[in-house]
């Protein structure tokens, strides 16, 4: 019987999701440098109460983003729609930190006041 021979090279390391404070400071970089901006442009006018969606963002280990879906939607479907189009226009890059899994899913809240 013929030995294996013993592993040469880096070895392999499981991708861990991300911490709590990582996961967070994640969220607040893609509010304020992504979605600030393109949420002033998109979002509806004249609502009379307040509302509020919530979206699922898929964020790539190489910082690309995607819509991925509404979490909670307000209701409301021109709100709704203002964020889907928000995400999906949203051009910035935030890679994901040495380790972490090939993509992360995260909520992203939306509110618009009266």
């Amino acid at each position: 019987p013929s030995a294996v021979p013993p592993q040469t090279g880096p070895r392999s390391t499981t991708a861990q999701p991300l911490s709590p404070s990582t996961r967070t400071s994640l969220v607040n970089r893609l509010e304020q440098d992504c979605f600030k901006h393109l949420w002033s442009i998109h979002k509806p006018n004249r609502m009379f109460r307040r509302l509020e969606t919530v979206a699922r963002v898929r964020v790539h280990r190489s910082g690309q983003i995607q819509f991925a879906g509404i979490s909670r939607s307000s209701g409301e479907t021109r709100m709704d729609e203002a964020v889907r189009l928000t995400v999906e226009r949203a051009t910035c890059r935030i890679p994901l930190p040495p380790g972490a899994r090939d993509f992360e899913d995260v909520d992203i809240h939306f509110i618009l006041l009266p």
